[in-house]
């Protein structure tokens, strides 16, 4: 069994199906997740000790990854973030560009 979050967006270009217009997922982000909790540690955390690598999906378990639907406004403290690992900057690049 995977327990990996998915969805079914863009299942065409392996099932040689039509596309449909593609939407950002509308998910809400439920604030009182360990996983949310945990996470709006790890960026004070980032924050505060001013780090240029920041990576919170390797800190977080597997269960409580697929938690995380949003970034925190505090990620905007991260100021001198230079490198993330492909894992955490392809779900940064999701969040930001989805607005969330």
């Amino acid at each position: 069994m995977n327990d990996r979050p998915f969805c079914h967006c863009f299942d065409p270009q392996y099932k040689n199906r039509r596309w449909r217009e593609l939407e950002m997922h509308s998910e809400q982000q439920d604030t009182n997740f360990e996983a949310w909790k945990r996470l709006l540690d790890l960026v004070e955390q980032a924050a505060e000790d001013g780090r240029e690598e920041f990576t919170p999906l390797h800190e977080l378990d597997q269960k409580y990854r697929k938690q995380i639907i949003t970034l925190p406004l505090t990620i905007a403290k991260l100021k001198k973030i230079s490198t993330l690992s492909s894992m955490e900057a392809f779900w940064f690049i999701y969040h930001l560009k989805s607005g969330r």
